[in-house]
Parts: C-alpha cells; sequence; structure tokens
C-alpha cells in the first residue's frame, strides 16, 4: 500500500481566458503613414484563451511542472494614407501571437485552514507572431509568421470550489521578439484571465 502511494502521480489542467494588451512602442515607420498609428493603437489589446497542464513534484504540490500554451489575438481595421498621397485605402490587419513555454510553478498557501493558495509561475519556449494585412478593394495581401524565444511570468490565486476543482485568476507578463524584414517586432504583453483548474 505505501509503495503504491509513493509512486502515485498527481496533476492538473488549467483552461482560461482572457484579455491582453502589447505594451511595445509603436514604430516610427508606423507613424508615417496616415491613420495606422490609430489602428496600431487600437490591435494593442485582445482576446486571450489557453490551457496549462503539469505533474506535481512533491506530495504537497508545492511545486510543479508542466507545458503552458496562450493565444493572443486582435483585429483592427481602418483608412491610411500613404505620405505623399492624399488618397485613402481601407485597410484591415489581422494578428496573432502564440506562446508554448515549460513552466515551474511553486505555491505559497494562505487564507484560513490555507484553502486559497497564490502560485508563482516562470517559463519558456517558442513565442510565434502570425500577421495579415489587406487593402480593401484591392488584391493586395501581406502575410507574415515568424518565430522565436519567449519567456513567461506571472501569476495566479487559486479559489478552491472543491477538494479537486479551483477557480484561477491570473496575471502575467509575457515577452519575445521576432525580425521581420529587419525590423524587431516586439512580442510583449500584459495578460489577466480566469479560468478553473482541476487537479488529478
Amino acid at each position: 500500500m505505501h509503495a503504491q502511494d509513493a509512486t502515485q502521480v498527481s496533476g492538473f489542467i488549467r483552461p482560461f481566458a482572457g484579455f491582453g494588451y502589447r505594451v511595445a512602442a509603436i514604430s516610427d515607420d508606423v507613424k508615417q503613414i496616415g491613420g495606422l498609428e490609430d489602428i496600431a493603437k487600437r490591435q494593442r489589446s485582445g482576446f486571450v484563451f489557453g490551457l496549462e497542464g503539469g505533474f506535481y513534484l512533491s506530495k504537497d504540490k508545492n511545486e510543479s511542472l508542466g507545458l503552458l500554451y496562450q493565444r493572443f489575438g486582435s483585429k483592427a481595421s481602418g483608412p491610411i494614407t500613404a505620405p505623399g498621397s492624399s488618397q485613402s485605402i481601407d485597410f484591415t490587419t489581422d494578428e496573432a501571437i502564440s506562446l508554448t513555454a515549460l513552466m515551474f510553478n511553486t505555491r505559497k498557501q494562505f487564507g484560513k485552514n490555507g484553502g486559497a493558495a497564490a502560485i508563482l509561475k516562470a517559463g519558456a519556449g517558442y513565442n510565434h507572431y502570425r500577421g495579415k494585412g489587406t487593402s480593401i478593394g484591392s488584391a493586395q495581401t501581406i502575410n507574415v509568421s515568424k518565430g522565436g524565444l519567449g519567456y513567461i511570468l506571472g501569476v495566479d490565486l487559486d479559489i478552491p470550489l472543491s477538494k479537486s476543482i479551483f477557480f484561477v485568476t491570473s496575471f502575467s507578463f509575457s515577452g519575445g521578439s521576432v525580425t521581420i524584414e529587419d525590423q524587431k517586432e516586439n512580442l510583449s504583453m500584459l495578460v489577466g484571465g480566469a479560468g478553473i483548474k482541476f487537479n488529478f
């Protein structure tokens, strides 16, 4: 009986959703095109969804190792005007940033009977950027797909709903960059969200 308990594996899975805000500065190249800066500002924020899962490294479940997938998406459109031109065109841009990271989490319990817990999180992995720009009324479409190193730091607040189910609020900062035509695209963002964690 004791040998079976010692080898028993326990872990968790956590689907989540929320909103992200890109913190990178808007480049001077974007500002030179009339109307494009306004589109870029509106595209800073977007919907985030993801999934995290892992295995606990100790019986007290205070440390865990696992994987996280997170995807940010944002779309905006509006009229833009090229430098030296008085004619505007309708432009739509659709961007997505996804991060797949190996995560290490450590937990600190608090509250009555130690039920609630703060989870400190850190991870690193692969960051992918996908962008699509389309000029409405013309055949011109620009597609960009680049990947690189990414990382994430964050904190979760676990509130127990039952012995093995928790409501989780989360806040994180993720970073990384990719190079697109000799220009660096900063992928850093703040993400706030909520989800449900299931222990097994």
